[in-house]
């Protein structure tokens, strides 16, 4: 039978009272959460729920939402999760090609979109948590509408326990399906990457409907650890919630390290039960590295991965920045690198990074056609590019889909925001293409240190790149365009030029 699926059952067993959640200075036990969870998931199985339903879950990083998310779990139905202040546009994106089943409100939340979900969805739900129980309180109906959708059947038996939409950080967000066999496979994949065990303790600011919180809970819960889940991330909680719970484990974007070195006063915080501070979501660079070494006294290992292949690869910190290596495949993951036309290559060869392993998505949720070559041959291809080296570990190179076209001469942005963030006066950069006739402009968004003129930071840029690589308009900004846990929103920069 499979371990996530009986996760909470073993801890409760194994550890009763031990803190399973923290949230907001709350916390639950094992033996609490269980019973919570038995509880709301009778009443979901009485109010008509059903094995393969999806469940929207609008809830935010809240006790409520964990018991929500195992509740739903139990009964065997798929979690959807969407931001709690969802516009009405993006309930729509999120809403696209489907009718979940139910959704589950937090009874003290009012939802900006509530009354788009409220004519999209088969039932509502306002859910309360008290000490005792799960308050469910039906708030609308239009099960026999929306209950039978075309993909029902074909969503019994396969496992799925969510479905999420990847970041679409450099495009369209599409939508993914996770099953209980990849979320075993990633428990087994971190545990042996970063030896982890049941003592660990979880630090996640990741919001609920991002894929880093999911597979933090999953993790957590799988070992029978314990997470603090905050709803954002602020420096001085990270800091006071290292301290105080003796974190072991934060995964986050090398945007929020920089944040949390850039607020520390050296030998004054003790990060000394932090013994994997893990950089995700893109790229480290060697300056964030240095200063998270400096301030804060931690080591930054690496994790590389994505919401169609969750982790792909581990690099334990050695002490040393090396550019672009992100380490080595984890047990039970093959990467290869192949051509544009799937031709395996040599090692030391730069080319697309195909990965496959036990929870490799195989094909996004009804966008197959749109999106085959993302698929082949059981590999997945996110639009990374690299290359594997003689010793085994896998060097990133770009993004594929990060290449601008400039009258047929190639045009890697990371190349170009490298260049501008050398220059003295430009805290960081971000560089896009957009449409100009039949071919594409380079231009660039800047965050400035100092007062640096248009002009000069073109000039910097004439001196040290071919002229097709060179922006031909650049803006400042006071920060550039982000998600929730910190990861560049490159496609966001177009409306800004």
């Amino acid at each position: 039978m499979d371990h996530f699926a009986n996760c909470l059952a073993e801890a409760t067993k194994k550890t009763p009272e031990k803190i399973a959640i923290v949230n907001a200075g709350q916390s639950l036990t094992y033996r609490k959460l269980s019973d919570l969870v038995d509880d709301l998931a009778g009443q979901l199985v009485s109010a008509g729920m059903r094995e393969a339903d999806y469940v929207l879950l609008p809830i935010g990083n809240s006790l409520l939402f964990v018991v929500a998310f195992f509740a739903v779990l139990r009964n065997k139905a798929i979690v959807f999760t969407i931001a709690p202040d969802s516009t009405e546009e993006e309930v729509n994106i999120a809403l696209d090609q489907f009718n979940p089943d139910f959704a589950l409100f937090d009874g003290n939340i009012t939802l900006p979109a509530k009354q788009k979900i409220a004519s999209s969805v088969g039932k509502l739900f306002s859910i309360g948590l008290s000490d005792a129980l799960c308050n469910l309180t039906p708030i609308s109906e239009n099960y026999g509408i929306f209950h039978h959708d075309n993909d029902y059947e074909s969503r019994l038996g396969k496992g799925y326990i969510y479905r999420i939409m990847s970041s679409g950080s450099s495009g369209r967000k599409k939508h993914i399906h996770r099953d209980i066999v990849g979320a075993d496979y990633m428990i087994q994949a971190f545990s042996l990457a970063y030896s982890l065990t049941a003592n660990d303790v979880f630090l996640n600011f990741a919001p609920a409907h991002n894929n880093l919180c999911l597979c933090m809970l999953i993790l957590a819960s799988g070992l029978g650890g314990t997470i603090i889940l905050e709803a954002k991330f602020w420096p001085n909680l990270a800091i006071n919630d290292i301290k105080n719970y003796k974190v072991t484990w934060l995964a986050a974007s090398p945007f929020v390290f920089d944040l949390l070195s850039k607020s520390v006063v050296k030998g004054r915080h003790d990060f000394s039960s932090l013994r994997r501070a893990v950089s995700v979501g893109s790229p480290l660079t060697e300056n964030i590295y240095d200063q998270v070494r400096a301030n804060c006294g931690l080591g930054l290992h690496e994790l590389y991965g994505s919401s169609e292949a969750t982790l792909t690869a581990a690099k334990i910190d050695n002490g040393i920045f090396e550019q672009g290596v992100v380490g080595t495949p984890v047990p039970g993951t093959i990467v290869k690198i192949f051509d544009d036309d799937f031709n395996e290559l040599p090692v030391g060869e730069i080319g697309n990074i195909g990965t496959i392993s036990p929870a490799t998505v195989k094909s996004y949720v009804n966008d197959n056609a749109k999106f085959n070559r993302c698929f082949h041959d059981s590999f997945v291809f996110v639009g990374d590019r690299g290359f594997m080296g003689e010793d085994g570990r896998l060097h990133l190179a770009g993004r594929s889909n990060l290449i601008i076209n400039v009258a047929g001469g190639k045009v890697d942005v990371t190349e170009v925001e490298e260049i501008i963030n050398l220059h003295p006066n430009i805290v960081e950069s971000a560089v896009y293409g957009i449409s100009n006739n039949n071919t594409e402009m380079v231009v660039a968004a800047a965050i400035t240190k100092s007062l640096i003129s248009q002009e000069d930071l073109m000039k910097w840029c004439r001196n040290r790149l071919p002229a097709h690589k060179v922006p031909k308009k650049i803006i400042f900004l006071d920060a550039l365009p982000r998600d929730s846990v910190g990861k560049l929103m490159r496609s966001k920069l177009a409306g800004l030029f």
